[in-house]
């Protein structure tokens, strides 16, 4: 499920175009291997900050626009009630 985006702009929207590409090329020169574009899809599109790519996710989206990309974050942790945002 999504969460409601009425207070911020989500993180798939301030992702540049081609950003699963980049991301896969990011993973793979980390790691060696690139996970399935769906699964970086998914990430994305559900703002899964626990999933082990998210710092390739987050570094891309601080890239392109990091004041909106750290507003999302702050709602999204607060949302979920997270201590350490």
């Amino acid at each position: 499920m999504m969460v409601a985006t009425s207070k911020s702009t989500p993180v798939r929207e301030l992702m540049p175009d081609l950003f699963i590409p980049t991301i896969l090329e990011r993973v793979k020169a980390a790691t060696g291997k690139a996970p399935h574009k769906a699964t970086i899809s998914d990430a994305v599109a559900n703002e899964r900050y626990t999933s082990k790519y998210w710092p390739y996710i987050e570094a891309l989206a601080l890239e392109t626009n990091p004041e909106l990309y750290r507003e999302r974050m702050a709602y999204l942790h607060e949302q979920a009630g997270d201590k350490a945002a």
